[in-house]
């Protein structure tokens, strides 16, 4: 029997019960991936590495049944979209999908845009941390790109 996200979800519903929500499956996956990183520092054999790996594949198979899609269509879509996307190469074998200015533009202006702070305000010290995973400094930086990418002074 070759596994399918619906196998893998049926599975784990039978073994574990209800799942709760999908922020603990993530979170689940997240606890897996952390095994993945340390197997791939701890100098073990591939075969410890890959059996991590196919821990996490196995609970993201089951967010992706919990919300009634099937995993490998969805790496199939994503992978089609992936291939039609410009890269930047890192330097260590990895990059990066070069986005569009004008969307990442939107997408930034909306996140930092909505953000009830003042960034003025100098008395706001730059390492502040402000409640969307930002740092005073960065929501301070991103302002200034949305600024200046629509021609406007800082």
């Amino acid at each position: 029997m070759r596994e399918s996200t619906q196998s893998i979800g049926e599975w784990a519903s039978a073994t574990f019960g209800d799942a709760g929500s999908d922020a603990r499956v993530a979170a689940r996956a997240n606890e897996e991936m952390s095994e993945l990183l340390r197997a791939a520092t701890s100098g073990r054999p591939a075969e410890h590495l890959v059996v991590e790996a196919a821990d996490v594949v196995i609970i993201l198979a089951r967010l992706a049944y919990r919300n009634g899609f099937d995993l490998w269509e969805e790496v199939e879509k994503k992978m089609a979209i992936n291939r039609a996307r410009v890269w930047k190469q890192d330097g260590t074998g990895h990059g990066y999908h070069v986005r569009d200015k004008s969307s990442s533009l939107t997408v930034l202006t909306e996140i930092v845009g909505s953000l009830n702070v003042c960034s003025d305000n100098p008395n706001v010290p730059d390492d502040f941390l402000v409640p969307v995973d930002m740092t005073m400094g960065e929501l301070r930086k991103a302002r200034a790109a949305i600024a200046q990418a629509k021609g406007e002074a800082a």
